[in-house]
């Protein structure tokens, strides 16, 4: 692996780099979560050295001319998942997110990144959507749906903006479905794009490659203005995320309101459109998306949806809210190649089989991937179910 000269001189230019040198070594950005976890770069290489506070340690060396971007390095700034729980915890105010992102983006320039990055960034230039799937194929799942597309019906209110993982995803398209049939039910004017959406950028944006990012979501705005969309609900956080934080930085004078559907459906909930008449017997616990939680202090909606159901029973786990641990899947880490180490998901799951439930719910499709393969992986088995399935269910 070769790094240019300027690539170094890049970073040492750039403040964001000497935050690093306020880092207190206090272990701070780590210690709120269970000790064999850490955070989600730790678990892969079971170290503490392989944490926040390390990689701080690691850019000095950089930036004094003591260290130089190995591969292992690389792959250490690409395993982080972007979970935020180091932003949250730290003392100093340092948040490594914001300068691992950088990092990314400059190796991406020098094409110094993962393979599974590169085979992700091919897959969302040529067909508009992360899982390399035919662009025509993106409205596929609503087929025999009572959803209306914003190209052929006029005087929607709603967009919903289903994401690569709902469209293309078998397991999410299902909770993409039931969502449909829950808005239908509460008698909502919503459409979607259908094959004129493309993925919302965010994982793309996160793994570091801003120029396909903004092409992305550059095609989804101009969707947005031809069709005067004015309201849009997401069935992923990571979506949510993006289309309400970075696509205003793009187009400022873009006038879009954007809800998760939980805080729609929670909305909808209260001024009784949406009625919950059917008992779920079942004990539940909920993992709170950290694009959800920790990047967007979303954590009650989802929760008062639960309660609301008849019959189902909220039972909290450990490390909630926002010490909620990550299920590994953003920031790429979906794609991420295993190390040696523990995989987060895993120790995510067997805290919600410890505190006795049938249901692991959440409400992002990266955790419903990432818990359903740690329940296959384990010897105790839960359901794991998003909370659209669980209101589809109630009603």
């Amino acid at each position: 692996m070769k790094i240019g000269k300027d690539f170094y001189e890049k970073i040492k230019e750039h403040e964001l780099y000497r935050k690093t040198y306020e880092c207190l070594c206090c272990g701070g950005c780590t210690n709120l979560w269970p000790v064999e976890l850490r955070c989600s770069i730790a678990t892969r290489y079971k170290g503490s050295e392989a944490s926040p506070r390390g990689l701080n340690w690691a850019m000095q060396a950089v930036l004094e001319d003591k260290l130089s971007f190995s591969p292992g390095l690389v792959d250490l700034v690409f395993s982080c998942t972007t979970c935020n729980q180091c932003v949250v915890n730290c003392p100093a105010g340092i948040d490594p997110r914001v300068y691992i992102e950088d990092l990314r983006k400059a190796l991406v320039e020098e094409g110094a990144i993962p393979k599974t990055m590169k085979e992700v960034f091919a897959n969302a230039s040529k067909h508009g959507n992360v899982w390399g799937k035919p662009r025509n194929e993106r409205s596929k799942w609503a087929d025999g749906l009572k959803i209306k597309s914003f190209s052929q019906a006029k005087g929607l209110d709603i967009l919903l903006f289903v994401g690569c993982e709902g469209s293309y995803v078998e397991r999410n398209q299902e909770t993409a479905k039931k969502l449909v049939g829950v808005l239908n039910k509460a008698e909502v004017k919503f459409g979607f794009l259908g094959n004129e959406e493309r993925c919302s950028g965010n994982e793309v944006l996160r793994m570091g490659e801003e120029g396909l990012f903004e092409s992305l979501a550059g095609e989804n705005i101009n969707k947005f203005r031809e069709y005067g969309v004015e309201k849009i609900i997401t069935l992923s956080p990571h979506s949510f995320h993006v289309l309400k934080n970075e696509y205003p930085k793009l187009d400022p004078d873009l006038k879009v309101e954007v809800m998760h559907y939980t805080q729609f459906l929670c909305g909808l909930i209260k001024e009784g459109k949406l009625k919950l008449t059917k008992k779920v017997d079942k004990k539940v616990t909920y993992q709170d998306p950290c694009y959800l939680g920790k990047h967007n202090a979303i954590y009650e909606e989802p929760r008062e949806i639960l309660r609301a159901i008849p019959g189902l029973e909220l039972i909290e786990m450990d490390y909630v809210k926002d010490k909620s641990v990550c299920c590994g899947g953003g920031g790429g880490g979906v794609w991420m190649e295993r190390g040696k180490g523990v995989n987060v998901e895993e120790i995510r799951f067997k805290q919600a089989v410890d505190v006795g439930v049938d249901v692991l719910a959440t409400a992002c499709p990266f955790c419903t991937q990432q818990l359903e393969a740690a329940n296959e992986d384990s010897d105790r088995h839960l359901e794991v179910k998003d909370i659209i399935e669980l209101v589809y269910e109630a009603i």
